[in-house]
């Protein structure tokens, strides 16, 4: 049996990719971190800086939450973390990375 194969999917598509995907646009942008509003609870504050991404994660500091991209779109949609996956490599149009069963669990 073939599952997602999230270190892959990790690498392939890192936070800022899917926030371009959804139209997140950051505010500020230094040191290889970028700021701006929460995609999570920000919906009408559109000055706000609370929430930092960098190439490989996100931290919102009100949410007082963070991790990788399936982290990200895990919350956005409501997802457990293999769904997650998949929905993540559909909206950038990736073909979904996966992995043997067999290999996971010799």
């Amino acid at each position: 049996m073939r599952h997602p194969d999230f270190v892959a999917i990790k690498r392939l598509i890192p936070p800022r990719r899917l926030l371009g995907a959804v139209g997140w646009t950051p505010l500020t942008e230094r040191s290889g971190e970028a700021r701006g509003p929460c995609p999570i609870h920000s919906k009408g504050n559109k000055r706000s800086r609370v929430f930092a991404v960098s190439d490989r994660a996100w931290y919102c500091h009100k949410c007082k939450t963070g991790g990788d991209s399936i982290d990200l779109a895990a919350i956005l949609y409501n997802l457990a973390a293999r769904d997650a996956a998949i929905r993540l490599c559909e909206i950038v149009g990736l073909e979904l990375p996966t992995v043997d069963h067999a290999t996971l669990f010799p």
